[in-house]
């Protein structure tokens, strides 16, 4: 038989832009208005509102129930 054709070189791949060297998401921050909850803040900045004591643990010495409006609250990254 028949030796098998020399392998191609493989073409380079596209250089994929640079990205930064995994740089942590900055926080975020939350004016409160009236109605606004730890739940609530949670489920929309992360997908899910259990996580609420993430941001809770972000801002203390506001108490869950009683958020002041017109506070700004830190959002921490996913």
């Amino acid at each position: 038989g028949a030796p098998p054709p020399p392998a191609q070189p493989a073409a380079p791949a596209p250089a994929e832009p640079a990205k930064p060297a995994e740089a942590a998401p900055a926080e975020a921050s939350h004016v409160i208005v009236a109605g606004d909850t730890y739940w609530d803040l949670a489920k929309k900045a992360y997908g899910d509102g259990a996580r609420w004591k993430v941001i809770s643990g972000a801002n203390k010495g506001y108490e869950p129930r009683r958020l002041p409006v017109g506070a700004t609250l830190t959002i921490p990254p996913k």
